[in-house]
């Protein structure tokens, strides 16, 4: 499994005004207990940050060019989780996907696990943090459980289904 995941990969200023941007944005509640619990918007559309993804996209494949295909906007708050069943219902193919962190704090939970035939790999939960995997095989996913340790928090997470240009 291809799996990169660059630390503080955008910085804390970018960070804020994106979560500004979002914050007038309408999240719907999914709720399926054997699929997953959290917030969804599929319709925020951030031009600006979406370059400075692809930029960094290219740049981490070796000058690869993609486009985004598709966006998520995930919420997560104690409570909340996305299980394996559930990234049939999210993943409609593609050849990479983005994810950034845009959360204000990190924990020890919450993150995303990614499994292959051939391993796996977790991205740490930590704000601008950008994992890019190669979802060309059999990888799923599933985001773990925010138990009652993670407080009033949330998650918020941009993942991109990233296609050829």
């Amino acid at each position: 499994m291809n799996f990169d995941f660059a630390e503080a990969a955008i910085d804390g200023a970018t960070l804020a005004a994106v979560r500004a941007r979002l914050a007038g944005a309408r999240f719907e509640r999914y709720d399926v207990p054997d699929r997953g619990r959290y917030e969804l918007n599929q319709t925020h559309d951030d031009p600006e940050l979406f370059d400075v993804l692809m930029r960094h996209a290219w740049r981490r494949l070796g000058g690869a060019l993609l486009r985004p295909a598709e966006r998520r906007w995930t919420r997560l708050r104690r409570g909340d989780y996305a299980l394996f069943k559930d990234d049939g219902r999210r993943w409609s193919g593609g050849d990479y996907e983005l994810c950034l962190d845009l959360s204000t704090a990190s924990s020890r939970e919450g993150q995303i696990v990614y499994v292959a035939p051939d391993g796996g790999a977790t991205v740490p939960q930590r704000p601008g943090g950008v994992a890019l995997v190669d979802r060309r095989g059999a990888v799923t996913r599933y985001e773990r459980y925010l138990g009652v340790r993670f407080g009033d928090g949330e998650i918020v997470r941009l993942a991109l289904v990233l296609v050829p240009a």
